[in-house]
């Protein structure tokens, strides 16, 4: 039987403030068992991943809107959101 690959995987340093840590840490701890068999970087990784899903959601709401609104030829604001979004996508693979 074939294994399923994974995704490649790299690692990512971040400072988050002690208590979010101890809490994560304790969440983890609790939940490491049966039924869940939580992990450090599986919580983490869930986590990060719906709020990328909930922030890229609203940043896309908010371009149809602004499209709607003035349409994306002529409005500033949806090419410098773009643009934004576009940087702030390239910056975040270059340093990860």
């Amino acid at each position: 039987m074939a294994k399923s690959r994974q995704p490649k995987r790299r690692v990512l340093s971040v400072r988050l403030p002690e208590e979010v840590i101890e809490r994560l840490k304790s969440l983890v701890r609790d939940g490491a068992g049966k039924p869940l068999y939580l992990t450090l970087a599986g919580t983490v990784e869930n986590a990060l991943t719906k709020e990328l899903d909930r922030i890229e959601g609203i940043l896309d709401a908010s371009i149809v809107d602004l499209n709607k609104a003035g349409g994306s030829s002529g409005n500033p604001l949806v090419g410098a959101i773009r643009s934004s979004r576009r940087k702030i996508t390239e910056s975040c693979d270059n340093q990860i």
